[in-house]
C-alpha cells in the first residue's frame, strides 16, 4: 500500500478526519483524555483512531511522564501540505463545538497534566508531569 493510499484510508473515516480537522486547527499538543472530551468519544475509541493516523504519519506522539501528547505530524511534500490546507478549509462549523470543548478542557490543564471532567462533578488530575 503506498503513502498516499494510507493517509487517504485513514482520514476516509469521518471520526478520524474530524480528529485531523480539530488537531489542524488547534495548533497544539493534547492527552487523549483531552481529544476524547473534545470529541465526544470514549477515550479507547480516539486511541483507535491516533493509532490509525499515526500510521499513516498523520499525527505524531510525545511522551510526557506517563502520559502521551498528541500533534498533526509537521507536512513533509506537497501531496502532506495540499491535504492539510484542504482539511483546514473544511467549514469552521465541522469542529466549531469540538474546537470550544477542547479549549475548555485544555484551560483546566495548565502546562502539567490532563483532567478528567465527568459530569456534575470537578476535574480531577489523572496524569501528573513527572518531576525530575
Amino acid at each position: 500500500m503506498s503513502i498516499y493510499e494510507k493517509i487517504l484510508k485513514a482520514i476516509s473515516d469521518e471520526k478520524r478526519l474530524m480528529l485531523v480537522s480539530l488537531l489542524l486547527r488547534a495548533e497544539g499538543e493534547f492527552y487523549v483524555c483531552e481529544l476524547a472530551y473534545a470529541m465526544g468519544e470514549h477515550q479507547y475509541n480516539l486511541s483507535k483512531y491516533l493509532k490509525e493516523l499515526k500510521m499513516a504519519n498523520i499525527v505524531q506522539e510525545r511522551r510526557v511522564g506517563r502520559g502521551i501528547l498528541y500533534q498533526i505530524s509537521p507536512a513533509r511534500d506537497e501531496f502532506t501540505e495540499k491535504l492539510y490546507s484542504a482539511i483546514k478549509s473544511l467549514p469552521a462549523e465541522y469542529v466549531k463545538k469540538n474546537e470550544m470543548l477542547l479549549s475548555e478542557i485544555v484551560q483546566k490543564r495548565g502546562n502539567s497534566h490532563c483532567v478528567n471532567i465527568v459530569k456534575n462533578t470537578t476535574p480531577t488530575i489523572i496524569v501528573n508531569k513527572k518531576e525530575n
